[in-house]
């Protein structure tokens, strides 16, 4: 099966089209570096805070979070991957 690039309509193609398309392209990472991720602001929850915005759990007393600059806290483990990709 080849797929036309230039008539491209990813709502309309098949599962094996976008599978072929995918490996046509190749895979493109819009993530952050390792600097950028190191210099984020990383805290230690003083309380129990509102859940974190990725995986919908709670965050909890003395759990290491990160705070971004829209000043939502989310668990170090769940943004540390969500942003490297």
């Amino acid at each position: 099966m080849n797929v036309d690039l230039n008539s491209l309509n990813p709502d309309t193609m098949s599962y094996e089209q976008l599978l072929e398309l995918g490996e046509k392209i190749g895979k493109v990472s819009k993530g952050l570096t390792k600097e950028e991720i190191e210099g984020l602001e990383h805290v230690k929850m003083k309380k129990k805070e509102e859940n974190c915005p990725i995986c919908c759990t709670e965050l909890q007393t003395n759990e290491m979070g990160i705070r971004l600059r829209c000043k939502h806290l989310y668990h170090e483990e769940c943004l540390m991957e969500w942003l490297k990709v």
